[in-house]
């Protein structure tokens, strides 16, 4: 295995170079170096949701939305006959939109715009009175996040609803008024809430962690990669025998540091057996390894004017691999440096205005 790999990032490096270009390009010219105020912001998003809505000849979808910063949306698609909703476009859309988000987030009301999708005039007027009430626990998202020194955090607060109300369509310059009902539809609240800094310098960081091996015997064959990517574990690999072919995929069981290796994956045969057998026993795959530091490499290079540092850690790997079918075919494989590859690549990056 090759254990000197400084050319293996040259890729790496020119996508943080590029993305430092990009940022640099973006700075207004004679800008201080100075840290901007940090922002933080409050959004209220709220919606209706009706697929199919009925009424005599009229048939609708209908989804109506507001954001506290963008503002509202009608969401209206209306089919008169003999328009039909499965072959034609609609009779009427929505136009311009007007909601409010009752006290509480009791409901979404409000009007908008009906247009004529031939000429896009305005035939009518829509009203909208959705009340809410809430269905289930809210749902709390948004971890926080960040890279290098450039903070970022988002919280979001989502309520599903429950919908009961009415749709008023005034088409005015039909001479006709439909009302649908919105008992039907659903709902949801979403609150967010975000800070973000805006330092003077922008410091961004990378690292993976990554083992793979190979083993090939007169009875088995095995490539095995795993790898840690800021906090992403993963394995996959292939198991084949002369009767049969196990793909190996896994992201719960695997445990990947700097010490140590270890998973846990369950075994099936492609179908037909992946060399046209079939009835292919399943089975087991378990790892198990110590990873040891060696010596590392650093260096430092500038590209741009951002400066980058990276660090190459070789890991030397001692374990084994059991391969354990349900016919009590066991095959057991040594994990070392001849046939694994373990190593830890970080890199840092600083750009100044």
């Amino acid at each position: 295995m090759n254990r000197h790999r400084r050319s293996g990032i040259v890729a790496l490096v020119a996508t943080l170079a590029a993305s430092a270009t990009l940022a640099v390009g973006m700075i207004v010219p004679g800008a201080s170096a100075v840290a901007a105020p940090s922002t933080h912001q409050f959004i209220e998003i709220a919606d209706v949701g009706c697929a199919h809505l009925i009424a005599g000849d009229a048939q609708a979808y209908f989804h109506p939305t507001h954001h506290s910063i963008f503002g509202s949306e009608g969401g209206l698609q209306l089919w008169l006959e003999p328009d039909d909703i499965i072959v034609d476009a609609p009779t009427i859309i929505s136009g311009a939109a007007d909601f409010t988000v009752g006290a509480g987030d009791s409901g979404l009301f409000g009007t908008f715009e009906l247009l004529d999708l031939d000429d896009f005039s305005v035939v009518g007027i829509g009203t909208m009175e959705a009340q809410y009430t809430p269905d289930g626990d809210v749902h709390v998202g948004g971890p926080p996040n960040s890279t290098g020194n450039e903070r970022w955090r988002e919280q979001l607060l989502t309520q599903p609803m429950t919908v009961t109300g009415t749709l008023t369509l005034d088409l005015t310059a039909l001479d006709r008024q439909i009302v649908m009902s919105l008992d039907e539809c659903s709902g949801l609240t979403v609150d967010v809430e975000t800070f973000a800094n805006d330092p003077a310098s922008s410091v961004t960081s990378f690292q993976i962690t990554v083992l793979s091996c190979v083993f090939v015997t007169d009875d088995v064959v095995l490539q095995l990669a795993a790898s840690d990517d800021l906090g992403l574990i993963s394995a996959e690999g292939v198991v084949m025998t002369p009767t049969a072919n196990y793909p190996v995929t896994a992201t719960e069981g695997v445990t990947l540091t700097l010490s140590s290796f270890g998973m846990s994956a369950p075994l099936e045969a492609v179908e037909g057996g992946g060399q046209g057998l079939t009835g292919a026993p399943g089975g087991t795959l378990t790892a198990s390894a110590e990873l040891t530091k060696q010596p590392k490499i650093a260096w430092t290079d500038q590209i741009n004017g951002t400066t980058f540092r990276f660090v190459q850690q070789d890991l030397s790997v001692s374990g084994s691999i059991v391969v354990a079918l349900d016919d009590g075919t066991t095959f057991t494989l040594p994990m070392s440096d001849a046939t694994c590859d373990a190593f830890d690549y970080s890199a840092r990056s600083m750009t100044n205005p």
